[in-house]
Parts: structure tokens; sequence; C-alpha cells
């Protein structure tokens, strides 16, 4: 998911044969998923740039329970590595 259309097709053309991904545009936090979708969610050099609150809200929705969430980003503190409750 991404709002650049370039970024997507920069990954679809680095991805040619991988049936199994999709790349899709997204304009808001709101995920066009159903609720327990997936096992894990990966943000990866973006999540500085979003709207926390209505994101996690979403990315919870999505995730199925016990599943995980891992951010790959800069920061300038250590962050605790766990599980979204």
């Amino acid at each position: 998911m991404d709002e650049s259309e370039a970024m997507l097709e920069r990954a679809r053309q680095r991805t040619t044969g991988k049936a199994n991904l999709v790349f899709s545009k997204i304009n808001s936090p709101s995920l066009p998923f159903e609720d327990g979708a997936f096992d894990v969610a990966i943000s990866l050099m973006s999540f500085r740039y979003l709207d926390w609150d209505p994101l996690i809200r979403e990315i919870k929705r999505v995730v199925k329970p016990g599943g995980m969430f891992l951010i790959v980003d800069m920061v300038t503190v250590p962050l605790k590595i766990g599980r979204i409750a």
C-alpha cells in the first residue's frame, strides 16, 4: 500500500512474476481489507509520516488476533518490541 502511484509501479516492476504480491494505492487510513485478513502487517520507512491513531486502529482490525505488526523505520530512541493487543 502506498499513496504514490510511481512507487507502486516501481514495486510492480521489481517483483514481476510474483503473482502472490498485490500493490494498491491508498488515500486514507482506511484499509480495504476484511477484519483479520493478515497474519502480519509491515511498515517500511514510512510510519513517521503517517497519522498513527487511525492507522493503528485499522492495522489492529485487519491483523488476526495474535498477529504481528512490524515497523522498520529510523528512530532516535530504541523501541520496545512486543505484540499489539
